[in-house]
Order: C-alpha cells, then structure tokens, then sequence
C-alpha cells in the first residue's frame, strides 16, 4: 500500500489521503465510497505503487480543483520516474522537482508525522474496544484508510510548518518567499 500525501506550506488545504494498493475494489471497500465516507481517495496499480497514469490523474484533479478556486500554486515533486507528466496541460499548477536523490532530507511530509499519530488513533480505538469488552479485530484496510483519515486530521499545521522549516525550503512562514529563488 502506498499512501500519497500533500498539503500547503502553511498545513491548510490538505489534499484528500490518496491510497494505492493491488486489488482493483478490496473486499473491505465493497459497496463502499471511501471518499465521502471518509475523505480518501483510492486507486490501484499492480505492484500497489504511484505510476504515471495515477500521479497525472491525480495532478489534473488538483488542477482543476485550484482553477475552480482562481488560484495558482507551485507544487514541488520528487524526481521520479512516476512523475512524467510532459504531456499535461495544468493552467494553475506550476510543477518544481525537487533534485534528485534529496527526498529523505528535502521532502517535508516524509518525516513520520503521520505515522506517529496513527498509532497514537489506532490504540485510542483499540483501548476503547477493550474497554467497552469488545474482542480485538485485525485492522482491515477500510479501517486502516480511516485511521489514516484521523491521524492525518490530528497533525497540527505547526507540525507541518517545521518539517518544511526542518527541510529549509521554506526555513520562515512569516515572511514572504519567492519559492523560485529556491529553485535556482
């Protein structure tokens, strides 16, 4: 399973979860609607990795949604393979890569601040089953998604300010930065 995430510098507008596993519909989200169930996006691919296809379909509803919004943004993105998108027109999102083999230092929402608040959610419920004499339950993915869900919800828009801050792509949010400055 991977797990796509992506926010603005400041930590508001999250983008929806965006989950990639093997199975085209998994049993857990049969006659499901993980998006307006829980606010997660799903696909698949074989090897349950972003490819091409998924990360351009992803980028042309990001697009669409900031056009909507009469905005512009610059998205900075790893240097990978899966991220050919030549082809795309984007009217009102610039696309920056980051340089190449830098994504464990440059990549601010690749610090673990999801995973440690899913944890924290995952025992609060499975603390609360016991306590209500419930039998524990393996986690299946639906119920993985949503914990997700809230634990991507529970990290701070601090949080998110110092791992970009950590990155030193954007090292002070209260002043003003020409994001191409740093690119050059």
């Amino acid at each position: 399973m991977t797990l796509a995430v992506a926010t603005k510098v400041s930590g508001s507008d999250r983008r929806p979860l965006l989950f990639i596993g093997t199975s085209k519909v998994p049993r857990p989200l049969k006659d499901r609607v993980v998006e307006t169930e829980i606010g997660v996006k799903y696909t698949n691919s074989q090897n349950a990795w972003i490819n091409s296809n998924i990360y351009c379909e992803w980028l042309k509803a990001l697009d669409a949604d900031i056009r909507q919004q009469d905005r512009q943004i610059l998205l900075l993105e790893d240097s990978v393979s899966s991220h050919k998108h030549d082809s795309l027109e984007l009217t009102n999102v610039r696309v920056a890569k980051l340089p190449p083999n830098t994504a464990a230092v440059l990549q601010p929402l690749d610090q673990g601040i999801i995973k440690d608040n899913f944890f924290a959610v995952s025992a609060g419920e499975e603390y609360q089953r016991f306590k209500n004499g419930k039998p524990y339950e393996p986690i299946n993915i639906y119920t993985a998604m949503k914990i997700c869900a809230d634990a991507w919800k529970e990290v701070s828009d601090e949080t998110i300010q110092n791992c970009w801050r950590h990155t030193k792509i954007a090292p002070s949010l209260n002043v003003p930065v020409d994001l191409r400055s740093l690119l050059n």
